[in-house]
């Protein structure tokens, strides 16, 4: 099975380093448009999608109904593919976290991949949720399906560490990040 994972377009929060965890944001004008180079780009690919699945969270949504247009296909919203939920940060200025809680940002900076925000997560605790919704996938669809998942950039990085080996790191994670509206391939 191939997971076709895909970043939300941009938001406001976006263009202005500032964390949205679960919160529910709008795309912007630029995150529309985004999706909609996103979505000619699929048509161009000519992948023959099978299913489409997308996190709860509005940006998510939002994209997915755009690349959805082409693809006349239900959209499965499902809370698993939220963004790691970033907790205290939620809604503040990058910066701004980085100067407040200098100690919490310098462990989040040197551990990534297991450092967990207060009332946030780890890209390791979310790693329970995709193992939980890959199983799902597994047991409704084919091995030869193309899936298509909109999702958030800490997740999709989680989703590489799972599937592809990768062990995210301080040298690493910036590399593992996609752009917004930007499509990664996996096979599971």
């Amino acid at each position: 099975m191939k997971l076709h994972l895909v970043r939300h377009g941009e938001t406001e929060c976006n263009r202005m380093m500032i964390v949205q965890g679960w919160v529910h944001t709008p795309l912007n004008f630029r995150g529309r448009g985004q999706a909609e180079e996103l979505r000619r780009q699929l048509t161009d690919r000519k992948i023959d999608i099978n299913a489409l699945y997308s996190s709860d969270l509005l940006r998510a949504v939002q994209t997915a109904e755009i690349l959805n247009q082409d693809l006349g296909l239900e959209i499965h919203l499902d809370p698993r593919l939220r963004e790691v939920k970033r907790g205290i940060w939620n809604l503040q200025y990058i910066p701004e976290i980085r100067e407040k809680y200098r100690k919490l940002w310098e462990r989040w900076d040197s551990d990534p991949y297991n450092m967990r925000p207060p009332l946030g997560e780890s890209l390791k605790d979310a790693e329970k949720r995709i193992l939980d919704f890959v199983k799902d996938l597994k047991k409704f669809h084919g091995s030869r399906e193309n899936i298509l998942v909109v999702t958030h950039r800490l997740l999709i990085v989680s989703f590489k560490s799972l599937f592809e080996g990768v062990k995210v790191s301080r040298d690493n994670f910036f590399d593992l990040m996609l752009n917004n509206a930007e499509l990664y391939t996996i096979e599971i």
